[in-house]
């Protein structure tokens, strides 16, 4: 009984240094004020960066962490330009909040409806006080009203460079391997990865790594991607995962095999094209060692 009480007393203990590290951790607040008829998709994509760059560091040792506060001129609920309904707070009730970015979420005649709305005031005073503030509307209103297309690659291409500002560009490239195409238009090419930690590239390259499980990957391109040589990568890799890559790389494909194999009647043969294996047989073989049972019996055991 003893240890076991002993046993609590330091899980315990750990919890209650995780939540006061976590505490202690200053919030970035940031606000996203909606009008009607705004683009959700490109609202979502911004708060998704933000949701990812959370879970990536939920046990890291980040300088912060970032709280979104969606609101509308008047609060309630704001229909979006894809009918979504949002629920949001009311500028007003929000006024004595320092916000670290504001971004501005317009929808028709957005110009106009930031004049009637009472907030144009509000945001010269963020302007004065150095809160940046950007304003993205709908493509078709955005000429000379100081608005910029509300795309998802701007909307994301705008918290990645939040991201990077704050925690430097380990973290936004991270994140942004997470989005199609976004690297290169957010500019956290390659370079950028140049000062980054070797302990930060290995974490990297397991994203990327995941990311490309289905294609046929090499060592040697994993490390090139995060400007590593391969024995560099191998050394950091294991002391960041406690494996290899290439161990990594198969634990990704059989995991993604078993989910297949439980979700969907695909063949064998056809799952291990999908998940990066060159044949059934193949997986078979890997599945048997790994798993102590055939591709066939693990579906059958899992109710398939």
């Amino acid at each position: 009984m003893a240890c076991a009480n002993d046993s609590q007393t330091i899980d315990a203990a750990a919890v209650t240094k995780a939540a006061t590290e976590e505490n202690a951790r200053p919030t970035r607040n940031i606000a996203v004020v909606m009008f009607e008829g705004c683009e959700a998709a490109g609202v979502g994509a911004f708060a998704e960066v933000f949701a990812i760059a959370c879970q990536l560091t939920e046990k890291s040792s980040m300088r912060y962490r970032w709280r979104l506060h969606f609101l509308s001129p008047l609060g309630g609920l704001v229909t979006t330009r894809a009918s979504f309904r949002v629920f949001t707070q009311a500028v007003d009730a929000t006024m004595s909040c320092s916000y670290h970015f504001v971004l501005v979420a317009a929808g028709k005649e957005q110009g106009n409806a930031l004049r009637r709305s009472g907030l144009a005031a509000w945001i010269q005073r963020l302007n004065r006080n150095a809160t940046p503030v950007l304003m993205l509307g709908q493509r078709a209103d955005c000429e000379n009203n100081g608005f910029q297309p509300m795309t998802v690659d701007a909307a994301v291409v705008v918290a990645l460079r939040l991201l990077a500002r704050d925690e430097a560009n380990g973290l936004a490239l991270r994140v942004a391997s997470h989005f199609e195409n976004t690297l290169q238009c957010a500019q956290f090419g390659s370079g950028d990865l140049e000062h980054e930690r070797p302990d930060v590239k290995a974490r990297i390259a397991a994203e990327w790594l995941v990311r490309n499980s289905a294609e046929r990957l090499t060592i040697d391109a994993a490390a090139a991607s995060v400007q590593l040589s391969r024995r560099t990568l191998l050394r950091h890799f294991q002391d960041e995962f406690g494996m290899t890559p290439a161990a990594y790389l198969l634990h990704t494909r059989l995991k993604r095999a078993c989910l297949l194999l439980i979700d969907s009647e695909l063949p064998v043969d056809k799952i291990a094209r999908r998940v990066g294996m060159v044949s059934g047989d193949r997986l078979a073989k890997v599945f048997r060692r790994k798993m102590g049972v055939s591709p066939t019996c693990y579906r059958m055991l899992n109710g398939i």
